[in-house]
């Protein structure tokens, strides 16, 4: 049964403020902060200005919590009910670098892969103009909904977008996305405590992106970013690692320093 949307926001709000205390380079006046629920008349409102009846998790979370400063690990909070608008209003060059190859693009069938099998950089692009922006843009990465894709219950499908993977990693609703992200966010407070072997961990890694890069002969970007999906959770002294350094630009680093 899906957790309560209130009670997942409530602790991934915890583990990040838990997280910050480990972090001494954090300010903790940058805490993040949990919004308190819009009224139906609000909601009503965005729906009308955006022609169009939210996702039944998504409405929840606007009527219950309206906002977040910050969700995943390395993305940026969800937008209030008055932010929140169509990803093309403010974002036109955004997507249309993603359109400017349409041989890129993938079929409606090849798009739907969720979990730890799909590849972020193959996704149905021509979906990207009619996304919902629900968070805030950060550090090249937000937060997505996309009403081409729906269910039976009538949940849009949950993107993040990143331009550092670069891609789409998507989940089927918006409540599954924020139940992955408190699993994350779980585990690398879990980790914050670790004793870890940084040197083991990095020669291990390059040695994998190695082997994959020669392979798929896929760009070291895509390596990585496939690298850290995969060990993300998994592997709790590389879950650490990647929250206490800049884990994908270390591994892009090393890999170009060793000539990869």
């Amino acid at each position: 049964m899906p957790m309560d949307i209130v009670t997942l926001i409530r602790e991934i709000q915890d583990a990040h403020r838990l997280l910050d205390d480990q972090d001494d380079l954090l300010d903790p006046t940058d805490s993040p902060a949990m919004g308190e629920g819009c009224a139906e008349r609000d909601v009503a409102a965005l729906e009308d200005r955006l022609g169009a009846r939210l996702p039944p998790s998504h409405r929840s979370f606007l009527l219950k919590v309206n906002g977040c400063a910050r969700l995943g690990l390395s993305l940026g909070g969800l937008l209030s009910a008055d932010r929140v608008d169509w990803f093309r209003a403010e974002n036109g060059d955004w997507i249309s670098a993603y359109l400017d190859n349409p041989l890129d693009d993938v079929s409606q069938e090849a798009h739907r892969v969720y979990g730890p099998d799909q590849d972020p950089a193959r996704f149905r692009r021509a979906y990207l103009p009619d996304c919902l922006q629900i968070g805030d843009v950060f550090d090249g990465s937000v937060y997505l909904l996309n009403p081409k894709v729906r269910d039976v219950r009538g949940e849009w499908e949950a993107w993040n977008l990143a331009n550092s993977y670069p891609g789409v990693v998507r989940w089927p609703s918006f409540q599954a996305m924020v139940e992955h992200e408190w699993a994350e966010i779980r585990r690398a407070s879990r980790a914050g405590s670790l004793a870890i072997d940084a040197d083991r961990i990095l020669s291990e890694a390059i040695a994998a992106l190695r082997r994959e890069i020669a392979k798929d002969h896929v760009s070291p970007a895509v390596a990585v970013a496939r690298y850290i999906r995969l060990k993300m959770g998994v592997d709790e002294d590389f879950t650490a690692w990647i929250q206490r350094t800049n884990g994908a630009k270390t591994l892009l680093d090393a890999l170009k320093a060793d000539g990869g």
